[in-house]
């Protein structure tokens, strides 16, 4: 049954609880409120008096208004089921004040009241905000198929307290009636109260304030005024425009005409019936038929209704009725008259003329409609009741002759205007379309009846069928979709057959999917697309075949079936899980075949994909299979199993499985994919024991930042259990694993472990003021590349450990509020970061504030800081001697170890003297220190025992080929007079050459090309030891120069101490240290990368690396923990002159760092001729137009001369932007300058004309 009625009403199974709870909700809602309006209106007629009900009808017209503006200043800004019980509460006060009156005889204070009371809280403002609260949980798809039958409760409830009211007023007098409607309201304020509770996955949806004015900007400060802001933009919008001006003409001749026919319809009842009983009984039948005969036409024919004759003619339905009964109740006024009024103010408004109204506005834009319409509903319909209520108050109002006259007159006037809306109503919308302004078709709140004009449907099918853009066609689709009901479905599938390009077939029928369209029209173009010859296409027809027929339809499962042999595989992988959850034994043998050859390819994207079908199955039965999965080779099987894995262990496995998958969590757990092992924390945290413990403990000193906080939060949810597995790490003589042991504990007993946080907080202040106090006694050797590599690293460090501050932070508050005080010490206002600081002060203590608030400041001077650390712990900071002896002993940190042994090479090379040297020797004295460092590399006991000032020659390797730099001085003679600085090697000059010189141009992969070779700074070593400012290397010279007192170079350390501490580097148990040293004492012996790397095999270091890429401008926004990474996985190329680095048409996926060298981008024009497009110097980098996409290349790339290189592919690129989001947006501003760059140069190459040219021209196009 339900399946039927899921099919019949298009609801899908998981929506039906909350459907039928809110249709219940307002079923109960409407039920009662009919019974307290029927009594209500017809005791006031008996005991009140019907001269008195145009005071009513002006105490409702000018109390509608403030409560308005109320509301719409407060629903924005409080959650919206507090709002519904706050508007019920309101009326409900207002309903047991009357009943308590009616109790003490006050008949004629109680009802008005209660008439007061029933029209503008409980019907104006709560039926809005309900509408506004079913909304918000659905998407806009979701509610446009459920909101209309919500709506059906409306006449539902309508029907039965109508046909019942003659029983109601048999048992009960009028007084305990109201009661009932007090009690009905009671009851809709439980339901709505216990949704949170009965719906905790609706609870954040629960809690958000209502969206009033969707599109609007208004903030919370300004919610008070919003609703007068809304009313005087809305209107300056009226004024402006004719149409929406008739829209309110028309407005408030309706609302001038309902008193008057309200007020003669109660003359004639009070006269006929006499009494409350009698009234109350015909009224309440009357309601309940007419909503028994609007109900199936506001279901299934006033939408076809409208389709058939527009929205401009079905807007005459309600004005041409309303005039004929109007008449008929002027000119023959009877009970049956009366009874035609009444229907025609209540169920014939609420069919015929609301819903077409509500379409009329789509021919303004959205920025208009919703302040239009507060201006007209929230000011003008007032005004008319107002006006008519006023007018009922005249002396004479009560005469037959002036209610007839004035009911004739307003009702052809009423008319009348909608016969002028109906005009503007076509201009309006065709200007709208003509300016191709689909505002108004776009975030359009579901309503109970979702209808739209033919000619708007037209026209958009004109423009999509005309539309020569891929992309303007499917907006053109969406458009239809949201707004063309089922009349969209013909249209789109039309156009999905008549595209010619598969990527819109294939869209198309993604929006038809989207729009959950029914029907087996809907059903049979799914079916016809299967058979589209390209794959996204039957992808999409197999995705609405999915979401259209039962997971065990035979029909569905044997067109699926045919689909196993399909070229596709992504075709292929889609139609699976489909057939494995099949109850058809032979549609899953064929599905596992199928399955076992994704998981044994040879590709292991194909592989990974099986893996992803597991994981949708959500079969048991797999869990086997996918742990084997686990020991994949490729990440991203292995990653795709994890996930599988954690889904799977959702569910009850059995114990024996549970075994199994802690056992490959055990290596998981240490997987070189980060992600991987934040999926293995996510699956121990799933299997309750002390091994899933202790591999969670383990955790806690990964090296990645985000897998330990993933570790701290799982430790967390599994509570008390996991305190004895974690509380011994408090003792650890890892600090790390001690801090976040802390984290974790403190997030599952904050009373008992919280105190342990600020121990922590403390710590780490301590560390970063020691850093500041490093950083200020190695200023003086901030010129020496390896010393500034090492400050910015120590600021990186500093960094991190404040942003753990507050994560330690967020163990004993929560997690808005520090974070909150974080951004707030990052603000730029002094007020701003005082008062950060004075919100940590209350979080943790006088002195932690004190010691964090100078960190944040903008003119941040070191000297403070240091005294201030003083003051405080009186700590002592070290000189620069001092500072560099503990770095280089640093037993935690080898890497700073390293830096700092390299450190020492650039601060030995300022004692070289700078003398020629012959080209012969210059390579000789290469060839001795590069193979005395390697032998020195290889066995580094051997430092004590070899001199290195008089190295060991050996043989050159044989399996290698000849370094273009050994025959660089065969090119040229050495000169007959030594210049201080040897020249560069000149090549003879090529037309290419010179042409690229002139355009000075970049290529499509947009290098960054200086014109000149970049400018360095005076000292005698290069940035590396690497590169000089001209040509080749500057050797040492013959016989060793007596070392210059530090007094003379500004050094802290003689060359024969430099030369002792690099010596002791050698012995360093980390390989990193040993490579500096090497790199140290190259430099030191005046030997350069140029001339070295690949001489004998000799690479270099990963320091090196990351000194020179912090120079590039592809990667100065890299920390040095991200270039880390990347050093690791650069590897250096040399080329010789001439050679080629890639040829247009080679594979992209690359990115080229110069070293040395230069680099010519060609481009061949004919066969022969190539065009020089950029020359490329040192510090700049090509090729990375194709590095993301991997598309082919489009020029060639030639070394110019003999050219060192640092290539950088595309994988770890992307698995470093993956890990730090932030460094994408770093990466998208570096080529967006590089395309302006060259955007820039193509403007500088083309040929200007006057603009009046360029006209003329474009005429002819």
């Amino acid at each position: 049954m339900t399946r039927l009625f899921s099919k019949l009403f298009n609801i899908r199974p998981g929506e039906w609880p909350r459907l039928l709870y809110l249709y219940l909700i307002f079923f109960v809602y409407i039920t009662g409120a009919t019974w307290g309006e029927t009594i209500v209106e017809a005791a006031f007629l008996q005991q009140v008096g019907v001269e008195y009900l145009p005071w009513v009808f002006v105490a409702v017209a000018v109390a509608s208004v403030p409560v308005t503006a109320i509301y719409t200043a407060f629903a924005d800004r409080i959650a919206n089921t507090k709002v519904a019980l706050g508007i019920l509460g309101l009326g409900l006060l207002g309903v047991v004040a009357g009943r308590l009156l009616l109790a003490e005889g006050m008949d004629r204070i109680a009802y008005p009241l209660l008439y007061l009371i029933m029209f503008v809280p409980l019907s104006d403002i709560f039926l809005v905000h309900w509408y506004t609260l079913t909304n918000s949980f659905y998407d806009t798809q979701s509610a446009k198929r459920i909101v209309p039958i919500l709506a059906t409760a409306s006449r539902i409830g309508g029907i039965l307290a109508g046909l019942t009211m003659f029983l109601l007023n048999r048992w009960l007098d009028p007084a305990n009636i109201i009661t009932v409607w007090a009690s009905a309201i009671i009851a809709v304020m439980l339901l709505i109260g216990l949704m949170p509770y009965l719906f905790k996955e609706d609870k954040a949806t629960l809690e958000q304030p209502a969206e009033i004015n969707p599109g609007s900007k208004t903030t919370k400060s300004q919610g008070r005024l919003s609703y007068l802001e809304n009313i005087r933009e809305g209107y300056h919008y009226v004024t402006q425009s004719r149409f929406l001006l008739w829209m309110a003409v028309s407005t408030l001749l309706l609302m001038m005409l309902i008193p008057f026919l309200e007020f003669r319809t109660s003359q004639i009842l009070l006269a006929e019936l006499g009494t409350a009983q009698a009234i109350s009984n015909y009224t309440g039948t009357l309601n309940g038929l007419t909503n028994l005969i609007a109900l199936p036409i506001q279901l299934f024919l006033l939408s076809r209704i409208i389709g058939w004759i527009g929205v401009g003619n079905a807007n005459l339905i309600f004005p041409i009725g309303n005039l004929a009964i109007s008449s008929a109740l002027t000119w023959r006024p009877s009970l049956f008259t009366a009874a035609l009024a009444y229907f025609d103010r209540n169920a014939f408004r609420s069919t015929f003329r609301n819903p077409p109204d509500s379409l009329l506005y789509n021919a303004v834009p959205l920025r208009v409609k919703g302040r239009a319409r507060a201006f007209i509903g929230g000011l003008v319909a007032p005004l008319g009741g107002l006006s008519g209520g006023l007018l009922l108050l005249l002396p004479f109002a009560s005469a037959v002759w002036f209610l007839s006259a004035g009911i004739l007159l307003l009702a052809v006037a009423y008319l009348g205007s909608t016969l002028v809306i109906r005009k503007q109503y076509s201009h309006a919308l065709i200007q709208m379309l003509e300016q191709e302004d689909f505002s108004f078709l776009l975030l359009q709140e579901a309503t109970p009846l979702t209808v739209t004009d033919p000619a708007t449907l037209n026209s958009l099918r004109q423009k999509m069928e005309e539309s020569t853009s891929h992309e303007f066609t499917i907006f053109m689709a969406k458009l239809i979709s949201q707004i063309g009901g089922s009349a969209a479905i013909s249209i789109l599938s039309q156009a999905a057959k008549a595209a010619a390009d598969p990527r819109s077939r294939a869209a198309i029928l993604d929006v038809v999917v989207a729009a959950d369209y029914v029907g087996e029209p809907v059903r049979q173009l799914y079916i016809d697309f299967l058979e589209d010859e390209d794959g996204r296409v039957r992808q999409s027809a197999i995705a609405g075949l999915e979401e259209l027929s039962d997971p065990q339809d035979k029909q569905f499962l044997a067109l699926t079936a045919k689909l196993l042999t399909d070229p596709d595989t992504e075709v292929r992988a889609r139609i699976l899980p489909t057939l494995l959850r099949a109850n058809d034994p032979e549609h899953q043998i064929s599905a596992i075949q199928t399955l076992d050859e994704f998981l044994k390819h040879q590709d292991p994207h194909l592989r990974a994909r099986g893996v992803r079908v597991l994981n949708q199955t959500g079969d048991p039965r797999f869990i086997h299979t996918l742990l084997e999965c686990l020991a994949d080779t490729a990440d991203e099987v292995r990653l795709e199993a994890a996930l599988a894995v954690e889904a799977y262990l959702s569910q009850k496995i059995p114990a024996p499985i549970i075994t199994l998958v802690l056992e490959k969590m055990n290596r998981l757990a240490q997987d070189p994919v980060e992600r991987i092992r934040q999926a293995a924390l996510t699956i121990l945290a799933r299997i309750h024991n002390r091994d899933a413990y202790q591999l969670m403990l383990n955790a806690l000193i990964d090296p990645s930042p985000q897998v330990r906080s993933t570790a701290v939060d799982v430790l967390a949810q599994a509570g008390k259990a996991v305190i004895p597995t974690v509380h011994p790490a408090l003792n650890s003589a890892n600090p790390l694993l001690r801090k976040m042991a802390t984290m974790a504990l403190s997030r599952i007993n904050q009373r008992e472990f919280g105190p342990l946080v600020e121990a922590h907080i403390t710590g780490n202040l301590l560390e970063i003021y020691r850093s500041y106090g490093l950083l200020t006694a190695l200023n003086p050797c901030s010129q020496f590349p390896s010393v500034a590599i090492l400050q910015s690293a120590i600021r990186e460090q500093n960094q991190q450990l404040l942003d753990e501050i507050f994560y330690l932070l967020t163990a004993i508050h929560g997690k808005e509020a520090v974070k909150i005080v974080a951004e707030s010490f990052e603000s730029e206002t002094a007020r701003t970061r005082a008062n950060a600081a004075e919100a940590l002060e209350a979080m943790t203590t006088p002195q932690t504030a004190k010691l964090m608030a100078p960190l944040f400041e903008p003119g941040l001077i070191p000297a403070q800081l240091l005294q201030l650390s003083h003051e405080t712990w009186e700590m002592a900071h070290p000189k620069t001697v001092e500072a560099i002896k503990q770095l280089l002993t640093n037993p935690d940190d080898p890497w700073f170890r390293a830096v700092m042994t390299l450190a020492l090479g650039e601060m030995a090379a300022t004692f070289l003297p700078e003398q020629p040297a012959g080209p012969q020797s210059r390579i000789l004295k290469i060839h001795e220190v590069v193979n005395q460092r390697a032998a020195e590399l290889a066995d580094p006991t051997t430092n004590e025992a070899t001199s290195p000032a008089e190295p060991a020659l050996e043989e050159p390797k044989a399996a290698r080929r000849a370094n273009p730099l050994d025959l660089l001085a065969a090119d040229e003679p050495a000169p007959p007079a030594p210049e201080p600085q040897p020249q560069e090697r000149q090549r003879r000059s090529r037309p290419a050459d010179l042409f690229g010189a002139l355009i000075g141009s970049n290529s499509s992969d947009k290098p960054d090309q200086p014109v000149e070779a970049k400018p360095r700074r005076g000292r005698p070593a290069d940035l590396l030891g690497a590169i000089m400012e001209k040509g080749q290397p500057q050797p040492p010279p013959e016989e060793t120069a007596a070392p210059a007192s530090p007094a003379n170079n500004g050094l802290p350390f003689s060359l024969a101490e430099i030369e002792t501490m690099i010596e002791t580097a050698f012995a360093d148990s980390q390989i990193d240290v040993r490579l500096a040293a090497r790199a140290a004492k190259r430099i030191m012996a005046g030997s350069y990368i140029t001339s070295v790397i690949q001489e004998e095999g000799l690479l270099l270091s990963a320091i090196e690396k990351i000194i020179f890429l912090k120079e590039v401008p592809f990667f100065q926004g890299m920390t040095i923990d991200q270039l880390k990474v990347l050093a690791n996985v650069c590897e250096e190329q040399l080329f010789e002159e001439d050679a080629r680095i890639f040829n247009a048409g080679d594979p992209g996926g690359a990115l080229y760092v110069v070293v040395s060298g230069r680099v010519g981008i060609e481009q061949e024009k004919r066969k022969g001729s190539f065009a020089r497009l950029a020359t490329i110097e040192a510090h700049s980098y090509f090729g990375e137009m194709n590095l993301f996409d991997n598309s082919p290349r489009s020029d060639t790339a030639i070394a110019l001369q003999d050219t060192l290189t640092l290539r950088l592919r595309r994988e770890p690129l992307i698995a470093l932007a993956r890990q730090y989001p932030d460094l994408s947006l770093e990466l998208i501003n570096v080529l967006s300058q590089r395309l302006r760059e060259a955007n820039d140069r193509v403007a500088d190459l083309t040929r200007t004309r006057p603009r009046e040219l360029h006209k003329l021209f474009d005429k002819f196009d």
